[in-house]
């Protein structure tokens, strides 16, 4: 007789209640989402290296990994905060400018052709 799956036993899936399968799915947990700004409370916590990562991980009850990971992105993104990103808000602001006169030339071209029409 030939076995019915190709893994070792203790991988093979063991149906006998379907209610525990229910449980077992329902206990699952969720995984946390972290506020930015609590990230950002952590990582400048770690810069100021006045506790090592993991007394900060442990205060804040997350991973060591996430203590460097946040750091790291805040250290990064950190020159954003003055100002190095102004070139890409003038762009977005010539962007939306661009399409606000494009609405207005056709606006515009509508009214005169059916002002002309009827005459006034």
């Amino acid at each position: 007789m030939m076995p019915l799956y190709n893994t070792p036993p203790k991988f093979r899936p063991v149906v006998k209640d379907r209610k525990m399968i229910k449980l077992a799915i329902d206990m699952r947990q969720k995984r946390r989402k972290f506020e930015p700004g609590f990230k950002a409370q952590v990582a400048l916590a770690a810069i100021r290296e006045k506790m090592t990562t993991a007394e900060i991980a442990q205060k804040f009850s997350v991973s060591p990994n996430h203590v460097a990971q946040w750091k790291k992105e805040f250290l990064k993104n950190s020159s954003k905060a003055f100002g190095a990103d102004k070139k890409d808000s003038m762009e977005d602001k010539l962007e939306s400018l661009y399409s606000k006169i494009g609405k207005l030339e056709v606006e515009r071209d509508f009214l005169k052709k059916n002002l002309w029409k009827t005459g006034l």
